[in-house]
């Protein structure tokens, strides 16, 4: 699987904007891939953009849940780079070029670039 910026600023922007109490799963995105979803949160919660946990079972062929809680200061900072709907769009279209590999950093600085 690879990393989807598309899914990584929506989890991001659904972790902002969740009430504080109440914990994310997979099930709050019920519109997406739940493998696609699944595997950026990994991601996310393996480079402490999130506070959370990916569930130790699979049943059968299903992607892993998750039990995420907030957003790491890090993760605050990303997403205030990449959240402006205008500034996104032409950050997805640098990204789009370069073909989607980019890391966390080369996008944070994209979007830096853009945002004003």
């Amino acid at each position: 699987m690879k990393r989807d910026w598309e899914i990584i600023r929506k989890i991001l922007i659904a972790l902002e904007e969740k009430p504080y109490e109440k914990l994310l799963t997979l099930k709050s995105f019920s519109n997406e891939n739940p493998a696609d979803i699944s595997y950026n949160m990994e991601l996310l919660i393996s480079a402490d953009f999130v506070n959370g946990k990916m569930s130790d079972e699979m049943v059968g062929d299903k992607p892993q849940d998750f039990f995420v809680e907030n957003l790491t200061f890090k993760g605050h900072d990303f997403l205030l780079s990449i959240k402006d709907e205008k500034t996104w769009i032409k950050t997805a279209k640098v990204i789009a070029k370069k073909g989607g590999e980019i890391t966390f950093e080369l996008v944070k600085s994209i979007a830096v670039s853009f945002f004003s």
